[in-house]
Protein backbone atom coordinates (compact mmCIF):
# COMPACT_ATOMS: atom_id res chain seq x y z
CA UNK A 1 0.00 0.00 0.00
CA UNK A 2 3.04 2.30 0.31
CA UNK A 3 3.18 2.58 -3.49
CA UNK A 4 -0.50 3.27 -4.02
CA UNK A 5 -0.34 5.83 -6.83
CA UNK A 6 -0.88 5.88 -10.57
CA UNK A 7 2.74 4.91 -11.30
CA UNK A 8 2.40 1.61 -9.45
CA UNK A 9 -1.23 0.78 -10.24
CA UNK A 10 -2.66 -1.48 -12.93
CA UNK A 11 -6.11 -2.68 -13.94
CA UNK A 12 -6.64 -6.42 -14.44
CA UNK A 13 -9.74 -8.42 -15.35
CA UNK A 14 -10.27 -11.16 -12.75
CA UNK A 15 -12.75 -14.03 -12.49
CA UNK A 16 -14.79 -14.38 -9.31
CA UNK A 17 -15.40 -18.06 -8.50
CA UNK A 18 -17.94 -19.41 -6.06
CA UNK A 19 -16.17 -22.32 -4.35
CA UNK A 20 -19.52 -24.04 -3.78
CA UNK A 21 -20.96 -23.77 -7.29
CA UNK A 22 -17.77 -23.28 -9.33
CA UNK A 23 -17.71 -21.40 -12.63
CA UNK A 24 -20.79 -20.53 -14.67
CA UNK A 25 -22.47 -23.54 -16.34
CA UNK A 26 -20.89 -24.66 -19.59
CA UNK A 27 -22.56 -23.44 -22.75
CA UNK A 28 -24.70 -25.74 -24.83
CA UNK A 29 -23.78 -23.91 -28.04
CA UNK A 30 -20.08 -24.36 -28.81
CA UNK A 31 -20.26 -21.75 -31.59
CA UNK A 32 -20.17 -19.12 -28.84
CA UNK A 33 -16.70 -20.21 -27.74
CA UNK A 34 -14.01 -17.51 -27.92
CA UNK A 35 -10.40 -18.63 -28.43
CA UNK A 36 -7.42 -16.32 -27.91
CA UNK A 37 -3.68 -16.87 -28.36
CA UNK A 38 -0.85 -15.47 -26.23
CA UNK A 39 2.62 -16.37 -27.59
CA UNK A 40 5.37 -16.39 -24.99
CA UNK A 41 7.24 -13.14 -25.50
CA UNK A 42 4.37 -11.74 -27.57
CA UNK A 43 5.42 -13.13 -30.98
CA UNK A 44 5.08 -16.23 -33.12
CA UNK A 45 8.28 -16.28 -35.17
CA UNK A 46 8.72 -18.46 -38.25
CA UNK A 47 11.30 -21.21 -38.42
CA UNK A 48 12.06 -21.56 -34.69
CA UNK A 49 10.52 -23.23 -31.65
CA UNK A 50 7.62 -21.25 -30.13
CA UNK A 51 5.47 -21.71 -27.03
CA UNK A 52 1.96 -20.31 -26.93
CA UNK A 53 -0.78 -20.09 -24.30
CA UNK A 54 -4.39 -20.53 -25.38
CA UNK A 55 -7.37 -19.00 -23.54
CA UNK A 56 -10.91 -20.32 -24.02
CA UNK A 57 -13.87 -18.20 -22.92
CA UNK A 58 -17.64 -18.41 -23.22
CA UNK A 59 -20.18 -15.84 -24.42
CA UNK A 60 -20.02 -14.17 -21.00
CA UNK A 61 -16.22 -13.83 -21.32
CA UNK A 62 -15.79 -16.38 -18.51
CA UNK A 63 -13.16 -19.17 -18.61
CA UNK A 64 -14.49 -22.33 -20.23
CA UNK A 65 -12.99 -25.81 -19.85
CA UNK A 66 -13.90 -27.46 -23.14
CA UNK A 67 -13.80 -31.23 -23.58
CA UNK A 68 -10.66 -31.14 -25.75
CA UNK A 69 -8.63 -28.98 -28.14
CA UNK A 70 -6.46 -30.21 -31.01
CA UNK A 71 -3.77 -28.41 -33.01
CA UNK A 72 -3.50 -29.66 -36.61
CA UNK A 73 -2.22 -28.45 -39.96
CA UNK A 74 -2.87 -28.91 -43.68
CA UNK A 75 0.49 -30.53 -44.49
CA UNK A 76 0.45 -33.79 -42.54
CA UNK A 77 -1.82 -35.79 -40.26
CA UNK A 78 0.06 -34.97 -37.06
CA UNK A 79 -2.13 -33.67 -34.28
CA UNK A 80 -1.26 -32.19 -30.90
CA UNK A 81 -3.71 -32.55 -28.03
CA UNK A 82 -3.83 -29.42 -25.87
CA UNK A 83 -4.88 -29.86 -22.24
CA UNK A 84 -7.25 -27.18 -20.94
CA UNK A 85 -7.66 -26.55 -17.21
CA UNK A 86 -10.75 -25.31 -15.38
CA UNK A 87 -9.68 -21.72 -15.99
CA UNK A 88 -9.83 -22.30 -19.75
CA UNK A 89 -6.04 -22.14 -20.14
CA UNK A 90 -3.71 -24.43 -22.05
CA UNK A 91 -0.26 -24.38 -23.63
CA UNK A 92 1.21 -25.83 -26.82
CA UNK A 93 4.40 -25.59 -28.86
CA UNK A 94 5.14 -25.51 -32.59
CA UNK A 95 7.52 -24.29 -35.29
CA UNK A 96 5.54 -21.87 -37.49
CA UNK A 97 5.94 -22.05 -41.26
CA UNK A 98 4.41 -19.61 -43.76
CA UNK A 99 3.62 -22.54 -46.09
CA UNK A 100 1.65 -24.43 -43.43
CA UNK A 101 -1.81 -23.51 -42.17
CA UNK A 102 -2.31 -24.40 -38.51
CA UNK A 103 -5.82 -24.99 -37.21
CA UNK A 104 -7.14 -25.09 -33.65
CA UNK A 105 -10.26 -27.25 -33.15
CA UNK A 106 -12.20 -27.16 -29.88
CA UNK A 107 -14.64 -29.96 -28.99
CA UNK A 108 -17.35 -29.24 -26.47
CA UNK A 109 -20.55 -31.13 -25.69
CA UNK A 110 -20.60 -33.08 -28.98
CA UNK A 111 -19.99 -29.96 -31.03
CA UNK A 112 -16.81 -28.47 -32.48
CA UNK A 113 -15.45 -25.17 -33.69
CA UNK A 114 -12.28 -24.57 -35.71
CA UNK A 115 -10.27 -21.36 -35.90
CA UNK A 116 -6.98 -20.59 -37.66
CA UNK A 117 -3.92 -20.03 -35.54
CA UNK A 118 -2.80 -16.42 -35.31
CA UNK A 119 -0.38 -15.31 -38.00
CA UNK A 120 3.35 -15.74 -37.44
CA UNK A 121 6.02 -13.16 -38.19
CA UNK A 122 8.91 -13.63 -40.59
CA UNK A 123 11.04 -11.42 -38.33
CA UNK A 124 11.21 -11.34 -34.55
CA UNK A 125 12.50 -12.73 -31.29
CA UNK A 126 11.07 -15.33 -28.92
CA UNK A 127 11.56 -14.61 -25.22
CA UNK A 128 10.85 -17.34 -22.66
CA UNK A 129 11.22 -17.25 -18.88
CA UNK A 130 10.94 -20.26 -16.56
CA UNK A 131 10.95 -19.78 -12.79
CA UNK A 132 12.74 -22.20 -10.45
CA UNK A 133 11.45 -21.46 -6.96
CA UNK A 134 13.79 -23.98 -5.31
CA UNK A 135 16.94 -22.43 -6.77
CA UNK A 136 15.40 -18.93 -6.63
CA UNK A 137 16.25 -18.08 -10.22
CA UNK A 138 14.61 -17.50 -13.59
CA UNK A 139 15.92 -19.20 -16.74
CA UNK A 140 15.82 -16.74 -19.63
CA UNK A 141 15.96 -17.94 -23.23
CA UNK A 142 16.14 -15.66 -26.29
CA UNK A 143 15.83 -17.13 -29.78
CA UNK A 144 15.58 -15.74 -33.29
CA UNK A 145 15.80 -16.96 -36.89
CA UNK A 146 18.49 -16.37 -39.50
CA UNK A 147 16.48 -13.75 -41.39
CA UNK A 148 16.12 -11.57 -38.28
CA UNK A 149 19.71 -12.12 -37.23
CA UNK A 150 21.06 -11.07 -40.64
CA UNK A 151 18.87 -7.97 -40.64
CA UNK A 152 19.81 -6.86 -37.11
CA UNK A 153 23.53 -7.42 -37.65
CA UNK A 154 25.80 -6.24 -34.82
CA UNK A 155 23.19 -3.98 -33.22
CA UNK A 156 23.19 -4.49 -29.41
CA UNK A 157 20.28 -6.07 -27.57
CA UNK A 158 19.30 -5.05 -24.05
CA UNK A 159 17.19 -6.87 -21.49
CA UNK A 160 14.97 -4.59 -19.40
CA UNK A 161 13.69 -5.99 -16.11
CA UNK A 162 10.90 -3.85 -14.66
CA UNK A 163 10.47 -5.10 -11.10
CA UNK A 164 8.00 -2.49 -9.91
CA UNK A 165 10.08 -0.41 -7.53
CA UNK A 166 13.40 -1.12 -9.25
CA UNK A 167 14.61 -1.50 -12.82
CA UNK A 168 17.70 -3.33 -14.06
CA UNK A 169 19.36 -3.03 -17.47
CA UNK A 170 21.48 -5.96 -18.65
CA UNK A 171 23.54 -5.98 -21.87
CA UNK A 172 23.20 -9.43 -23.41
CA UNK A 173 24.88 -10.06 -26.78
CA UNK A 174 23.15 -12.80 -28.77
CA UNK A 175 25.66 -15.27 -30.20
CA UNK A 176 25.29 -14.92 -33.97
CA UNK A 177 26.24 -18.52 -34.82
CA UNK A 178 23.75 -20.08 -32.38
CA UNK A 179 20.83 -17.69 -32.91
CA UNK A 180 20.03 -17.96 -29.21
CA UNK A 181 21.14 -16.84 -25.77
CA UNK A 182 20.37 -18.50 -22.43
CA UNK A 183 21.23 -17.37 -18.92
CA UNK A 184 19.94 -17.33 -15.34
CA UNK A 185 18.42 -14.33 -13.61
CA UNK A 186 18.54 -14.53 -9.78
CA UNK A 187 15.52 -13.63 -7.67
CA UNK A 188 17.55 -10.86 -6.03
CA UNK A 189 17.14 -8.76 -9.20
CA UNK A 190 13.36 -9.16 -9.06
CA UNK A 191 10.57 -8.05 -6.76
CA UNK A 192 7.69 -9.91 -5.18
CA UNK A 193 4.69 -9.96 -7.49
CA UNK A 194 4.56 -9.25 -11.22
CA UNK A 195 7.83 -8.49 -13.03
CA UNK A 196 7.94 -7.47 -16.69
CA UNK A 197 10.89 -8.62 -18.79
CA UNK A 198 11.38 -6.88 -22.14
CA UNK A 199 13.91 -7.34 -24.93
CA UNK A 200 14.93 -3.99 -26.40
CA UNK A 201 16.57 -3.37 -29.76
CA UNK A 202 17.76 -0.29 -31.60
CA UNK A 203 16.28 2.99 -30.27
CA UNK A 204 14.82 1.01 -27.35
CA UNK A 205 12.21 -0.64 -29.59
CA UNK A 206 10.48 -3.56 -27.84
CA UNK A 207 11.36 -6.82 -29.64
CA UNK A 208 9.63 -9.15 -27.16
CA UNK A 209 8.11 -8.90 -23.70
CA UNK A 210 6.53 -11.09 -21.07
CA UNK A 211 5.51 -10.97 -17.40
CA UNK A 212 6.38 -13.41 -14.63
CA UNK A 213 5.12 -13.74 -11.07
CA UNK A 214 7.70 -14.04 -8.29
CA UNK A 215 6.90 -15.04 -4.70
CA UNK A 216 9.90 -14.82 -2.42
CA UNK A 217 9.84 -16.70 0.85
CA UNK A 218 10.59 -14.48 3.81
CA UNK A 219 12.36 -16.05 6.77
CA UNK A 220 10.79 -14.30 9.74
CA UNK A 221 12.14 -14.79 13.25
CA UNK A 222 9.37 -14.49 15.87
CA UNK A 223 9.80 -11.59 18.31
CA UNK A 224 11.47 -12.48 21.60
CA UNK A 225 10.35 -11.14 25.00
CA UNK A 226 13.56 -10.14 26.77
CA UNK A 227 12.20 -8.63 29.98
CA UNK A 228 8.99 -8.19 31.95
CA UNK A 229 8.82 -5.64 34.76
CA UNK A 230 5.87 -5.16 37.12
CA UNK A 231 5.66 -1.98 39.17
CA UNK A 232 2.51 -0.94 41.04
CA UNK A 233 -0.25 -0.82 38.42
CA UNK A 234 2.08 -0.78 35.41
CA UNK A 235 3.61 -3.53 33.33
CA UNK A 236 6.68 -3.03 31.09
CA UNK A 237 7.53 -5.58 28.40
CA UNK A 238 10.70 -5.44 26.28
CA UNK A 239 10.53 -7.19 22.88
CA UNK A 240 13.47 -7.93 20.55
CA UNK A 241 12.95 -8.53 16.83
CA UNK A 242 15.31 -9.03 13.89
CA UNK A 243 13.02 -7.25 11.45
CA UNK A 244 13.97 -3.81 10.15
CA UNK A 245 12.18 -1.01 8.37
CA UNK A 246 13.11 -2.57 5.01
CA UNK A 247 10.90 -5.54 5.88
CA UNK A 248 7.94 -3.17 6.12
CA UNK A 249 7.65 -4.07 9.81
CA UNK A 250 5.02 -2.22 11.80
CA UNK A 251 5.20 -3.38 15.45
CA UNK A 252 2.06 -3.52 17.55
CA UNK A 253 1.01 -5.02 20.86
CA UNK A 254 -2.36 -6.02 22.22
CA UNK A 255 -3.03 -6.31 25.98
CA UNK A 256 -6.13 -7.75 27.59
CA UNK A 257 -6.92 -7.18 31.29
CA UNK A 258 -9.24 -9.63 33.04
CA UNK A 259 -10.79 -9.14 36.50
Amino acid sequence: MNNLNKDYSSVYLISIINLDSGLLPKLSNSSKIKIEFFPEGGNLVEGIFNSCVIQVRDIFNKPLQVDSIILSNNKDLKRQLIKINEMGLGKFSLVPNKNINFIITAFHQRKSISVPLMSSNELGYVLTASTNHIKKEVAISIRTNEVTNNLMGPNPITLLVDAGNKTALLDIPVVLTELKKEFLLPYMKLSNGINTISLLGKNDSVLASRSIFILKEQQITPPEITAIKKENDSLTIRIKTTLTGEDNFRPSISVSVLP
